[in-house]
């Protein structure tokens, strides 16, 4: 929208916020945030990893901070030509939990198509 990043996952940030503080109290632990690729979000931000991490951190306080889920994928096909950025890294290192899911090593089957 011809704004600066910092301000357009500022916006995105606080709706979200907005919309965890209107529930009840109680409820709030059954939210879950989740942002499907993140190299999208690096799109947006013309290439800024800090702006995406920022962004990022900031969803993950919403964890503790109301005890909400918070889930972040990546496709790691993105990164094939860099040594692993900065944001996975962090990512990584924050997480509860780390899944990754992998095509088969011989190739293609008919019915089972990867590996967790």
């Amino acid at each position: 929208e011809g704004k600066p990043n910092d301000v357009g996952f500022a916006a995105v940030f606080e709706k979200i916020e907005r919309v965890i503080k209107a529930l009840p109290q109680d409820n709030t632990k059954f939210v879950t945030i989740m942002i499907d690729d993140i190299s999208f979000l690096q799109v947006a931000a013309n290439g800024s990893s800090n702006d995406v991490l920022d962004f990022l951190h900031y969803c993950y306080t919403l964890t503790s901070e109301y005890g909400c889920a918070f889930i972040a994928l990546d496709h790691k096909d993105i990164y094939l030509n860099e040594e692993k950025p900065a944001i996975i890294s962090e990512m990584e290192y924050l997480a509860d939990i780390l899944v990754k899911a992998e095509p088969l090593a011989t190739g293609l089957a008919k019915d089972v198509h990867g590996q967790v």
